[in-house]
Formats: C-alpha cells, structure tokens, sequence
C-alpha cells in the first residue's frame, strides 16, 4: 500500500513537472525574449534618432516648430535604412503630421493618437512588436515581425518631433519562437522518459 501511494505521488510530480516545466517556458520565458528584442529595439531606435538629429533643422521663427527635412538627411537615411534593417520609418512635426516617411503617400498625414501626445510628445519612447499580419499601434497592417519604436526628437529640452522606425525583426523572432519549441518539447520528452523508467 505504502508502495503503491509512493508509485502514484512520483507518477503525479513527474507528470507536473512534465508539464508545468513547458508551461512554464511558453508562457513566462518566451514573453521575456520577446520583451528583450523590444528593449534592443529601442535602443537602436535612440542610437538612429541621435544619429540623424543633426541633420534635421528647425525653421528658424516658425511658432509651431516645424521641421526642415535637409538633403543631408535624405541622403543618410538610406544608409542608416540599410544598416540597421529599418524596414519603414517617418519622421513626425511636433503636432504629429509627417514631414517625411519612406512611403511618400503618407507624407502630411496626422498622427493622432493617444500615445503620441500622452508619451512621445512629453518625450519618452514607445515601442511595440507588432505580430506579422498583425496590426500596428496607428492601424497599419504589417506582413512582417516588426518592432515599431517612436523616439522624441528633442532641441534644448523642447519637443519638435519624432522618428518612427519599423525594425524588421522577422529573422531574430523566429530564431527565438524555434529556441521555445524545442526547449519545450525537450522538456516534455524528458519528463516522459523519467516517468517511463521510473513505471
């Protein structure tokens, strides 16, 4: 009797295990990649906004700060484009119009939703992945893993605007959703073969 209720409790941990192991890296460790790949992100993000800030003027005497796109800036943005695997990105006056994006079309749009005057307008970044075919923050449909990052551009503590740059993130996720799987069905695998040798 003692033998059999000993069988079945290590029969109940190691289904447990076996299962709540998996669970557990599906559910908690996936999600903490995934918020690191938003965390680089970002920061490249802040190395880009710093990188082309200079090239980007304000109009001198324009009361709503708005901004001059220079040739300088056109020219640097398809090298930065390149480098840094930015997939799409705009760039924002203060009150939220595009003055510039690598979809002409878009270019004199507004932005107007809540995070852009609640976070990025009091100057804080605000960074998302966005799931392919997923939808981004302003509604756009995206057919790829992205990570959308907004990043104030700020002239002697003063709001003027705001880069949005769309990394492409496509690569670096499914490495990271592969990893998961197979850790996962490593654990599973093994949580079977322990309850096999032990029954």
């Amino acid at each position: 009797m003692v033998r059999y209720r000993f069988q079945r409790n290590t029969f109940l941990v190691s289904v447990l295990v076996a299962t709540i192991l998996p669970v557990y890296v599906i559910f908690w460790v996936f999600p903490e990649f995934a918020a690191l790949l938003i965390r680089y992100a970002e920061d490249d993000s802040i190395q880009v906004r710093d990188h082309l800030k200079e090239l980007i003027e304000p109009l001198a005497g324009d009361p709503d700060g708005a901004l001059r796109i220079t040739p300088a800036f056109r020219e640097e943005v398809a090298k930065v484009t390149r480098d840094f695997r930015v997939w799409k990105y705009r760039v924002f006056s203060r009150d939220g119009v595009i003055v510039d994006s690598s979809v002409e079309g878009e270019i004199g749009q507004k932005n107007t939703h809540d995070y852009f005057e609640n976070i990025v307008a009091l100057g804080n970044a605000f960074s998302l992945r966005v799931a392919k075919e997923g939808v981004s923050a302003d509604g756009v449909k995206v057919g790829l893993d992205v990570i959308e990052s907004y990043v104030p551009i700020m002239i002697g503590g003063e709001f003027f605007g705001a880069f949005e740059i769309y990394f492409d993130v496509t690569r670096e996720h499914a490495a990271v959703s592969a990893l998961v799987f197979r850790s996962s069905l490593i654990l599973v695998v093994m949580g079977m073969v322990f309850v096999l040798v032990l029954f």
